[in-house]
């Protein structure tokens, strides 16, 4: 059941990107004028136009993403009362990069990444679960845990301090199989600030306690009202559909 969802999410989540939904409406398009049916292939393109007008009006999507990032503030944390911190993947990858060009490559969540070895070189008692097999559909090359345990090593963190927890694929996974690891103890959690709210759900779903301490944010306190960028808007609907809809069906479902 759990790799039947998960399936699933993968090819809803393909469905709802924008940029994706546009190229399926621009093949039915291309199919209509191919079979001479020009009024139904203008109003799919007058679709298409209005869709691509709205991701460039930046403030749509921003203002979505802003409201997640707000969702769960972060709180002033008393580091000698806490056991460690457990970081999600998703800030970095593994996958074929690693494998055929041995390096490590972060991306643009890298602050998942480095805000945790940061802390760890700060307070040298806190341990580190990190949680990530792989996000994609059909995984190639090494798992992310993989490719974690290489930058941990390489920003000098003690190979002892670190537990990689390397097989949950998406946020459900993460709780489900790190709690086990917590020991019942209160653990800081370090995602996305726009993942935060259905992460730290789930974590509290297994009963165990976390403290969020968010990273990664896309947006400012303040709206650009009159920026228009097509790319960006895409980027950030995509964050704004994934948790939305993510948030929704995890509540549906019982799973946070």
């Amino acid at each position: 059941m759990a790799t039947l969802f998960f399936v699933i999410s993968k090819i809803i989540g393909w469905g709802l990107s924008p940029f994706n939904f546009v190229f399926i409406l621009i093949c039915f398009a291309m199919g209509f004028l191919m079979k001479g049916r020009f009024e139904r292939a203008k109003w799919l393109l007058v679709v298409v136009v209005g869709i691509m007008g709205c991701l460039g009006v930046v403030p749509i999507s921003y203002g979505l993403v802003q409201r997640l990032e707000n969702a769960v503030p972060n709180s002033k944390i008393d580091y000698s009362q806490v056991a460690g911190i457990v970081v999600l993947g998703g800030g970095i990858d593994g996958g074929m990069i690693l494998l055929e060009r041995d390096e490590v490559s972060l991306n643009s969540a890298a602050e998942r990444m480095t805000t945790t070895a940061q802390l760890a070189r700060k307070y040298p008692r806190l341990k580190i679960i990190f949680s990530g097999f792989s996000g994609s559909l059909f995984p190639q090359g090494m798992p992310e845990s993989a490719a974690a345990q290489r930058f941990f090593d390489s920003e000098g963190i003690a190979s002892d301090r670190v537990v990689y927890e390397s097989r949950s694929r998406n946020t459900v996974e993460n709780a489900r199989f790190s709690q086990p690891l917590m020991g019942g103890r209160t653990w800081i959690l370090i995602t996305s600030a726009s993942h935060m709210r259905r992460a730290k759900a789930a974590f509290e779903k297994t009963g165990v306690t976390v403290i969020p301490h968010s990273v990664d944010y896309q947006t400012c306190a303040t709206i650009p009202w009159f920026k228009f960028n097509v790319s960006q808007g895409n980027i950030l609907a995509e964050i704004a559909i994934h948790e939305y809809v993510g948030q929704f069906i995890y509540w549906v479902t019982g799973r946070a």
